[in-house]
């Protein structure tokens, strides 16, 4: 016992019996986890190294990319806004000019109602000064007539849509309903006025469908912005035969442009129905 205690070194290690046997097997297998960890550590380094290669020629090829035209010319996108107030344009989309300025002429207060001739010329309103113009081939602008009454005789014109038709120009007007102008005689005329001896609301823009029909929208003073709670607004048929019909009601202002769209084709209502089930209201 004496001998076999005396034989343990300060390290727990002893050179004979068993217990000496049971350290240095536990000292083997931490030197095995250590060979172990060192091998694995080894293994690592190459993936380490690889990674760290591939990011620093990942942030080479950016900054070579930003640096190449391509790159400056992507960077240079916004300053591509016209200074005359026309944003970026989208992609696939040529480049856009100016073809004309009328912004200093009384033809030019409040644009609206654009659409062509059958010779090219580009037709317009302007709703703060009651002018009909367009612009021909080469630029120039042509000033054609005033909508507006001499100021004694009460409410300006306020031209608003234009639609050319059999050679005609017809004119929606919010206060003086919709017009017609026949370049031939130089005349302007009234094509309807009143619904059922009631002024419109305020008609702001018109179509023809195939067949020669006339389709207008009334719809000043309804829907956000006038009044959200007024849905009174129409959309009127003046057809080829002279009749006037409402054909939609309890409409505001944000549905016009769609119902245009849509009575263009045989979409509202096709042969045969009444276009409620499009539209919710049948016509009058």
């Amino acid at each position: 016992m004496a001998a076999a205690l005396g034989s343990f070194r300060g390290d727990g290690l002893s050179s004979a019996g068993s217990t000496p046997v049971m350290f240095a097997r536990s000292a083997h297998a931490r030197q095995n986890v250590l060979h172990s960890g060192e091998e694995k550590s080894m293994n690592i380094m190459p993936i380490r190294h690889a990674l760290i290669t591939t990011f620093v020629t990942l942030l080479i090829g950016i900054s070579t990319v930003i640096a190449s035209p391509w790159g400056a010319a992507k960077a240079q996108i916004p300053s591509l806004v016209q200074p005359w107030g026309l944003p970026p344009l989208p992609l696939g989309v040529g480049q856009v000019e100016k073809f004309a300025d009328v912004s200093n002429t009384p033809q030019g207060q409040f644009l609206e109602g654009g659409s062509f001739d059958t010779e090219g010329n580009l037709w317009f309103v302007a709703i703060g000064s009651g002018w009909i113009s367009y612009l021909a081939a080469d630029g120039k602008l042509v000033p054609v007539f005033n909508c507006n009454p001499p100021p004694d005789l009460g409410q300006t014109c306020e031209p608003q849509g234009t639609r050319w038709h059999d050679g005609k120009l017809y004119l929606a007007t919010r206060h003086r309903g919709i017009l017609v102008y026949d370049p031939q005689s130089k005349q302007v005329s009234t094509v309807v006025y009143t619904y059922r001896n009631q002024l419109f609301k305020g008609p702001n823009d018109l179509d023809f469908d195939a067949e020669g029909n006339l389709f207008f929208t009334d719809p000043w003073g309804t829907g956000p912005g006038p009044s959200s709670t007024d849905h009174t607004g129409a959309v009127y048929q003046y057809s080829r035969d002279g009749i006037l019909r409402k054909v939609m009601d309890r409409w505001t202002a944000a549905h016009f442009r769609m119902a245009l769209r849509c009575l263009r084709t045989t979409m509202c209502w096709p042969s045969g129905t009444s276009g409620k089930a499009a539209f919710g209201t049948a016509p009058s």
